[in-house]
């Protein structure tokens, strides 16, 4: 009866340890982890420049490319080819 006592105790003893574990030590854990991984998405995007707002319904051009070599070859482009719809 007495070691059936003490493994019941031992049982016990565990089932309370991972309570405090579960309840206590994990959520602080994850809360270290949130902050830290916070810290490093706030870092990566620090020296970006913020995006200005821009008015709906208005186009704006992000980038320009540099050398405009369309009008040069539009000639070589290849040949029209008319088509009919078919029903």
């Amino acid at each position: 009866m007495e070691k059936f006592l003490h493994f019941i105790f031992i049982v016990l003893l565990i089932y309370f340890i991972f309570v405090v574990i579960f309840r206590f030590v994990i959520p602080f854990f994850l809360k270290l982890f949130v902050k830290r991984m916070q810290r490093k998405f706030d870092s990566q995007f620090q020296g970006q420049p913020k995006q200005e707002k821009k008015k709906h319904g208005k186009t704006y051009v992000d980038y320009i490319p540099e050398n405009n070599n369309y009008k040069e070859n539009s000639e070589n482009i290849g040949e029209y080819v008319d088509f009919e719809e078919i029903e």
